[in-house]
């Protein structure tokens, strides 16, 4: 008797295979398709939905970059939130020049929303990977994302710990009452921060990074209390908080909020940047938080991100695809060599039509570069970079 075919799901969730799921929630094109579009670097799909609604004024504006202006603002606190929206892999990106910059400030721990909590049975414990380890999928949702990924292994190179704390499944609230949903979830992580961060860790200091609402300090319109609020509440420290979701920055894949657009019109900032308006920062309509950064529209250098190909700690490496036998789609991927077969990515490119050659971005280290095809995983090389 035949064994039945592993589903799509099963394939990315047990095997990390990433395309035929891919092309299974295209099939549906609904909920979770913008998310995972990211994964694999499909940001016209990603951002297609995206709007940027701020519609305040330029009058009176200053920019300044957005790394000097967080990390002046950061000394003296203990917890630093950054939040993103789930779409964008470049909002990952930010964090890792944010981890770079806040290390010689004295911060000691990367907190993620994403990471799923030590403490549930069956998942591997994120306070235990360090430097040189392999990286398992199963540490995050969001880590599944190469761009991710890559920021939490060179966190760890450069000597951050981690530390999980989103709610269990045992502290979850009524499935039928959203509102109640929201605040047993958003109360037992500001509680598993408590307890997994301060408490183990009293001299530590902490970036913290969540999705949308739960940087806010206040009830949001709904009278929902958010994580950052209620971790205020339960311990008395003030966090800086720092939004990117909904500045209204995704050009040129989504379109951007015309505030977002009139300041690059205005000062053509060469870098992510932080407005100002009589020596106040300018914050979010919909997500107030002490700081909200906005991002230059995305370039492409051959086919990929600038953000991706220009960072400082990446070499562009060009793959050769004129001798395969292969039709698109697939994905060319490189994976450390010290990571199991069902691994993250370092990075990956997905191929949906006849090209000469991709270009990977990778940082230093050795790699396996292979292709993920519908029908399974076909080794290419190895190399060294």
């Amino acid at each position: 008797m035949g064994q039945t075919p592993a589903s799509a799901e099963d394939l990315f969730f047990g095997e990390n295979r990433y395309l035929p799921y891919l092309l299974k929630l295209r099939e549906r094109d609904g909920p979770g398709l913008d998310q995972f579009s990211a994964f694999v670097g499909d940001a016209d799909r990603a951002l297609r939905d995206v709007v940027g609604r701020s519609s305040l004024g330029t009058e009176g504006v200053s920019v300044r970059d957005a790394i000097p202006v967080i990390v002046a603002a950061s000394r003296g606190r203990q917890v630093v939130i950054l939040n993103e929206a789930h779409v964008s892999s470049l909002h990952r990106h930010f964090l890792l020049r944010l981890l770079r910059a806040l290390k010689p400030e004295g911060f000691t721990h990367l907190a993620a929303e994403t990471f799923f909590n030590g403490a549930e049975e069956g998942y591997p414990d994120i306070a235990q990977y360090g430097s040189g380890k392999p990286f398992s999928p199963d540490y995050g949702y969001y880590t599944r994302d190469p761009v991710f990924a890559e920021a939490v292994r060179e966190a760890a190179s450069v000597g951050y710990n981690f530390i999980s704390y989103e709610a269990r499944e045992d502290q979850s609230g009524s499935s039928g009452d959203p509102r109640s949903a929201i605040a047993a979830r958003e109360k037992a992580q500001a509680e598993n921060f408590f307890e997994n961060a301060l408490r183990r860790h009293p001299h530590g200091r902490f970036v913290v990074y969540v999705g949308y609402s739960h940087l806010l300090e206040s009830p949001d319109a709904q009278n929902n209390v958010w994580f950052a609020a209620r971790l205020r509440e339960l311990t008395g420290i003030d966090p800086l908080t720092i939004e990117q979701s909904s500045t209204g920055s995704f050009g040129p894949h989504g379109q951007d909020s015309p505030l977002n657009s009139a300041l690059i019109a205005a000062f053509a900032p060469r870098d992510s940047f932080i407005a100002f308006r009589g020596g106040a920062p300018v914050v979010s309509e919909k997500l107030p938080a002490d700081l909200a950064v906005h991002h230059l529209p995305t370039r492409y250098i051959d086919g990929r991100p600038s953000w991706l190909i220009e960072d400082k700690s990446r070499r562009p490496i060009a793959v050769d695809l004129t001798s395969l036998k292969i039709q698109p789609p697939f994905l060319v991927q490189a994976i450390h060599d010290v990571d199991e077969e069902f691994a993250v990515p370092a990075d990956q490119v997905l191929v949906e039509t006849v090209r000469s050659s991709v270009a990977l971005a990778l940082r230093q280290g050795r790699y396996r570069l292979r292709l993920e095809t519908v029908a399974g995983l076909e080794a290419i090389c190895a190399i060294d970079v």
